[in-house]
């Protein structure tokens, strides 16, 4: 159910209003309520406000009759947009929308359903980036999200792809006095002049937090016409927890995620199982964040060879844009099982009971090259091949297990400047890499 928090200062019954373009549940029980403020189109008069804008990009927008997202009744249509791009540095633009001062403090999310039409996607098969900003005050502040989402073409329902933007992610000021919604399209990967469309829908802030009972709408509503069918209440005996956190930032939680092992068995599923699970997992749950595995030695058995589909067939492809149709923003790489031929073993030891263990298996000392050279190359063929884009990536898991293959923290240094080197010579410099993945928290 789309409620409407914030903007309240009298009791309300529960009901739906159509506020302009945006189509606002508002919802009032006990004292508390839970809510989003959602922008849905049901006509061309919902898609006028929003405004063309683009860095000497030709931009227009409409509204798309029948195209919305599957399984939700709020809109009997979309936001469709339209971008000429080439290569001369028209690259940047999007679609703008003003509105009166909203608080969004409390509220956890900014949230949109995005579908590519006509397949008009660049070079790698993919949009480049979609860069959400937020204006804030009347000087219009520009504070644009950390968060960059790239679009693929997805397979499952009817491609639209469903993006989840923690509101953290806006961390260049205050989102207590919000006036403009920007949704840019940035794609500097075109070789000629290119078309680009676009439809969104279902435009979203989510919030977690109370709303006081005493409350009333402050944006003039009108136009109530439907009754809302539920409700959403808030837990009971939740105890306290009181967290002190230091003035000063460290780190950044982006959310959660899962790592995804056997798309074999994920397609062995009915397709009605494999929606569920993905719902579940992605959307119910907001889990954000997916981590694939590469057989490096499944992926490169002997120098020179290369065999991509045997390290990832074509189901993980599927399990991948179905995850991502679903929310999934964050593809983290996990590399694993090391090529035989890199390896030497380090000398024997003598273990506490006084017996004599094998060494572990360890890189030879000439071969770090190569051992990054396989990364980037996977991760080069991901994109190429599977038009799959990797975010961050490992150097290798759980680098301390003896079952594999052992890294000492300088071979990790001398690994992650080796593994930079390759991705960067390979046009793969937004791809991160997480080092150390060591098991255990003792190191043992």
């Amino acid at each position: 159910m789309k409620i409407y928090k914030r903007l309240l200062k009298t009791p309300l019954k529960k009901r739906w209003f159509q506020v302009g373009l945006a189509c606002l549940i508002l919802t009032a029980s006990a004292g508390v309520s839970y809510s989003q403020i959602v922008y849905t189109f049901k006509s061309s008069a919902d898609t006028t406000p929003w405004i063309d804008a683009g860095q000497n990009v030709t931009v227009t927008s409409s509204f798309v009759a029948g195209d919305a997202p599957p399984g939700q009744v709020l809109s009997t249509g979309a936001l469709g947009w339209t971008g000429t791009f080439d290569n001369a540095g028209r690259n940047f633009g999007g679609l703008r929308l003003s509105f009166p001062s909203v608080d969004l403090t409390g509220y956890t999310d900014f949230q949109f359903d995005v579908k590519v039409l006509n397949n008009s996607f660049d070079q790698w098969s993919q949009i480049q980036a979609l860069q959400p900003t937020l204006g804030l005050t009347a000087s219009g502040n520009w504070n644009q999200s950390s968060v960059q989402p790239q679009l693929v073409n997805v397979t499952t329902n009817n491609g639209w792809q469903h993006i989840i933007i923690p509101l953290t992610a806006f961390s260049s000021g205050s989102l207590s006095d919000v006036r403009q919604i920007f949704l840019l399209v940035d794609d500097g990967n075109y070789t000629s002049a290119t078309t680009m469309q676009l439809a969104f829908d279902n435009i979203e802030f989510t919030g977690l937090g109370p709303v006081p009972a005493a409350a009333t709408n402050s944006i003039n509503a009108t136009n109530a016409t439907h009754t809302a069918d539920a409700q959403v209440k808030p837990p009971t005996n939740v105890g306290s927890v009181t967290i002190t956190v230091n003035s000063q930032p460290r780190q950044t939680f982006e959310g959660l995620g899962a790592s995804c092992w056997g798309p074999e068995d994920y397609m062995q599923l009915a397709p009605e199982r494999r929606a569920k699970l993905n719902d579940l997992v992605w959307r119910e749950a907001r889990f954000n964040t997916m981590r694939l595995w590469v057989h490096l030695k499944e992926y490169t058995p002997a120098l020179g060879q290369h065999r991509f589909k045997d390290a990832f067939p074509d189901e993980g492809a599927t399990l991948v844009r179905d995850a991502q149709a679903a929310g999934v923003r964050h593809i983290v790489l996990g590399p694993y099982e090391v090529p035989t031929y890199l390896l030497e073993r380090l000398p024997n030891t003598v273990g506490k009971d006084g017996k004599e263990k094998p060494g572990a298996p360890h890189l030879k000392s000439d071969q770090f090259d190569e051992h990054a050279a396989i990364i980037a190359d996977f991760i080069r063929d991901l994109r190429d091949k599977d038009h799959i884009a990797i975010e961050a990536t490992g150097v290798q898991n759980e680098p301390n297990d003896v079952a594999d293959c052992q890294f000492t923290p300088a071979d990790m240094v001398r690994s992650v400047k080796l593994l930079r080197a390759a991705l960067d010579s390979r046009g793969l410099q937004q791809v991160k890499i997480i080092v150390p993945e060591t098991v255990g928290c003792d190191g043992t």
